[in-house]
């Protein structure tokens, strides 16, 4: 599949616009606070995620690397000097009127495919956010749609829930 770079100041794509800007920080900052202490890390673009697959004799293969706008991850081990080596287990990303179809569709069934348990995709237009989980047959569900105030919760992080208010703030 090769190398899909789709963190701030990919070459063949505009800038993220203030709207992306601002919701990446409204969700990061929930995420920091919740996470001092914790022993999980959350990461934003650009950041290497080295997604694998297996080869036919068994081993992984590195196939695909992506930069999510946001991602957190729960086991340590995965990370490297280099990034993250695997799955992580929520990715977060802010749809941006050209980038639509491939995260809706593309980054769908990559994240689906290599096993990102919890799957966020955030429209700043339509104040709209859609969750997606991983089921034990290895398939997404639609966990909620959000786009009124009131919380949403977190699976990776039962912990924690996001207001959505708090999402869109300023935007």
């Amino acid at each position: 599949m090769g190398r899909t770079n789709s963190g701030p100041g990919a070459p063949d794509e505009p800038r993220p616009k203030r709207q992306h800007q601002d919701i990446t920080r409204n969700i990061e900052f929930s995420i920091m606070q919740f996470l001092r202490g914790k022993h999980y890390k959350m990461y934003h673009a650009p950041f290497d995620v080295r997604l694998t697959r297996a080869t036919p004799n068994g081993d992984a293969s590195i196939e695909t690397v992506v930069q999510p706008d946001i991602c957190v991850i729960c086991d340590l081990q995965k990370l490297d000097d280099r990034g993250c080596l695997g799955a992580p287990d929520w990715i977060i990303e802010i749809l941006s009127p050209g980038n639509v179809s491939r995260d809706t569709k593309e980054k769908f069934d990559l994240y689906e495919e290599v096993g990102v348990r919890e799957y966020w995709m955030v429209t700043p237009e339509q104040k709209n956010v859609v969750v997606c989980l991983l089921g034990e047959d290895g398939r997404y569900e639609l966990r909620g749609e959000f786009y009124a105030p009131g919380l949403i919760p977190v699976a990776t992080l039962p912990e924690l829930q996001m207001e959505w208010a708090e999402v869109f703030e300023g935007v």
